[in-house]
């Protein structure tokens, strides 16, 4: 019999799978699609930040608080179960909230940290009906509230500020020297950018580490009414290797405020540290081929933050006008014999530059400003005059601000603006961008700064900021900071009146050797703590390690007598008798000068107690007092020790009768062998004995 194909086929796959069955032969990708999966946490973020004591921190709850959602193949997300649990509860409160379980939606809020420093891991946990688990974590990091400076606020998202540009009074833009972004934050209240762009890809940046351009290394911005000009260190690595990416001068037009912001790019430019360079050598500023020596300080191997490096960090649109950028240098410093003096070199076509070639930029007669051996940290400028943000070229510190008219022929004033550490807290300030009052010279006004927190360890983990894995946890402080009056000069203004004299006759035939007493307490202790400077003045410059030292300078007034000779100085004096629990240290190069006017206005201007590597030999103090004046009889130095166990105890006493100030109004202290070189017109003196105490301590001038 003939059967028909297609008539049985169906009868025979029937009885096939009936046999098959028969057999115990399952389908097993029919039960393997029958198996259970895990739940899943879905859209939690990694994490944030908050500071404990900060009033203005974000509370992140309610709509604040960070939302996701749960989800399961077999289970209906209403009959998933849903926890939380937080390992360091006293650290921050989380709270579970159930936005719509039929949906899986649910929140993470918390309250305002209850302590610092740290971070807590809460771990989210979604349980089916079968048992099985999914998890996710999010990890709440609460530093400290520096309460010595109550008008600190705390930007996250990143936490290497280093320029600032307002937008209005509320909302600021700031730049990081770790990325190309612009973000946009809130300058009244702590918390994350409202709005942000980065640039990276718009840079044409072919200095490529893994796969990812290095850093342009954004260090100022400007603004003429029209555009954000954007400016790169143009600097070496800190290890001294070429980072092409660096030279890099670029605009943006700004669009709206707040989280509406937007940024329009312009274009750039990366020919301004070649050029530069051109023009030094080419004499173009008319001062002698190569006079800043900027070739030798921009090359390969050279480390940029150093006082014959090449740095950019200040840049600002000179007063009233919207074509000349002021570009400001925190090195090299100049010139290239003292190198005691901030650069800035004006580019005055700077609107034309945006996409041209090499050797376009045109540039200004170079202007040397003396910021006490400093170098320009940030610059900002508008029609009434200059800021100037100054620092240590080196690293550490040493910040001072400037009133400048903006006319290079006019000398910046120092102001008593504090930008020191605040008291007992780390982090302090460290303050690289600015923004300036529309008055600069206006009494009562305030700055903000913008500090770069990136070696900051924030939550005390030993992770500093710019290496912590989640971008939410770092972070930079921004500061109001009232603006101080200028630093008057001071004038010789004698006031001793004496009742009872005294006639002292001296006879001298050589110069007098240096005396070293022998001190009476010996500390063992290890010392580890970072240096305190007083608000610091204008003369003393580190000299680095590579840079070959000038003599020792220890002047010697012009009585002092010539070895084999002798003289006879006869003095009237008030018959005053100290009392001290310890014998004056000697300072050498003291001498009385009968002829010079008294001082009794003395102050200290600056105190360096712990330099870098060893003390003995680095440690320098620095007075300030009528230009050329004598401080007369009786009058002494003296450092009493703070720390607990042995505070009021006299550490250190040097006399400074006889010693005079310097044409400027300085006098230098140095230990013999110091690395300081002095200003010319200021008077320095050697002094010996035992260094000055690392802890807490108190210098007085007594008279």
């Amino acid at each position: 019999m003939k059967l028909s194909f297609a008539k049985y086929t169906v009868v025979i796959f029937v009885l096939l799978a009936i046999a098959l069955g028969a057999f115990g032969i399952t389908n097993t990708m029919a039960k393997k699609n029958l198996a259970n999966t895990a739940p899943k946490v879905v859209g939690l973020v990694d994490g944030a930040s908050g500071v404990f004591g900060d009033s203005i921190s974000p509370v992140f709850s309610g709509a604040s608080g960070f939302p996701f959602t749960v989800s399961d193949a077999e289970t209906p997300l209403s009959a998933l179960s849903v926890s939380i649990s937080n390992n360091a509860p006293t650290r921050v409160a989380a709270t579970l909230v159930t936005v719509n379980a039929a949906l899986g939606q649910y929140r993470l809020d918390f309250g305002a940290p209850l302590s610092a420093s740290g971070i807590a891991t809460i771990t989210v946990t979604v349980t089916d009906g079968s048992g099985a688990t999914g998890t996710d974590t999010f990890q709440y990091a609460v530093s400290a509230y520096d309460s010595t400076r109550p008008n600190a606020r705390y930007h996250t998202g990143a936490s290497d500020a280093s320029t600032a540009f307002a937008i209005d009074a509320n909302y600021m833009i700031v730049g990081n020297d770790e990325d190309q972004t612009l973000r946009v934050y809130d300058r009244n209240n702590s918390g994350a950018p409202v709005a942000q762009t980065d640039f990276t890809s718009l840079l044409n940046l072919t200095d490529i580490s893994g796969g990812i351009p290095r850093e342009v290394d954004i260090e100022g911005m400007a603004f003429n009414g029209t555009k954000l000009y954007v400016i790169g260190s143009h600097d070496n690595h800190s290890g001294g290797n070429a980072r092409p990416n660096r030279s890099r001068l670029f605009t943006v037009t700004v669009n709206g405020t707040g989280a509406a912001t937007t940024f329009t790019f312009n274009g750039y430019y990366q020919y301004l540290k070649a050029d530069l360079i051109a023009w030094d050598n080419a004499n173009g500023h008319g001062l002698g081929t190569k006079y800043l020596g900027l070739e030798a300080s921009a090359a390969a191997g050279v480390i940029p933050e150093q006082v014959n490096g090449f740095n950019i960090e200040g840049l600002t649109f000179a007063p009233g006008s919207t074509t000349t950028l002021y570009v400001g240098f925190r090195a090299p410093l100049e010139p290239t014999s003292t190198r005691t003096k901030g650069l800035i070199v004006p580019v005055t076509n700077a609107t034309g530059l945006m996409g041209a070639g090499s050797g376009s930029a045109v540039f200004g007669a170079p202007i040397q400003l003396d910021l006490g051996g400093r170098g320009i940290r940030s610059i900002e400028c508008n029609t009434s005059g200059c800021l100037i943000m100054a620092g240590n070229a080196i690293a550490g510190g040493n910040f001072a601000l400037y009133r400048w008219t903006g006319n290079p022929a006019d000398s910046p004033v120092l102001t008593t603006t504090n930008l020191t550490n605040g008291s007992g807290y780390d982090p302090g300030l460290a303050p690289e961008g600015l923004i300036i009052p529309a008055d600069v010279n206006a009494a009562g006004s305030t700055i903000q700064t913008v500090s770069d927190n990136g070696d900051t360890d924030w939550y005390l983990n030993g992770t500093i900021a710019k290496d912590l894995p989640i971008d939410a946890h770092k972070k930079s402080r921004s500061d109001y900071i009232p603006l101080g009056v200028d630093v008057p000069l001071p004038t010789a203004t004698p006031t001793r009146t004496a009742t009872a004299t005294k006639t002292t006759t001296r006879t001298r035939t050589a110069t007098p050797a240096p005396f070293t007493p022998t001190p009476t307490k010996t500390r063992t202790a290890t010392r580890t703590s970072t240096s305190t400077n007083t608000p610091p003045g204008p003369t003393s410059t580190p000299t680095q390690s590579n840079t070959p030292l000038p003599p020792s300078i220890t002047p010697t007034p012009s009585n002092t007598p010539i070895p084999g000779a002798s003289s006879t100085i006869t003095a009237t004096v008030p018959t005053i008798t100290p009392t001290l629990s310890r014998t004056p240290t000697q300072i050498v190069g003291a001498s009385p000068t009968a002829t010079s006017a008294v001082v009794s206005n003395i102050y200290i201007s600056e105190v360096l107690i712990n330099p870098p590597g060893t003390d003995t030999g680095a440690e320098m103090i620095e007075l300030r007092g009528a230009p050329g004046a004598l401080i007369g009889p009786n009058t002494y130095l003296v450092s009493i020790d703070g720390d607990s166990g042995d505070e009021g105890e006299i550490d250190n006493v040097y006399n400074l009768s006889g010693l005079s100030f310097g044409g400027n109004g300085f006098m230098v202290l140095r230990q013999s062998g110091s690395p300081y070189s002095v200003n010319a017109n200021s008077s320095a003196y050697t002094i010996t004995g035992a260094d000055l105490e690392n802890g807490s301590m108190t210098l007085l001038v007594i008279q």
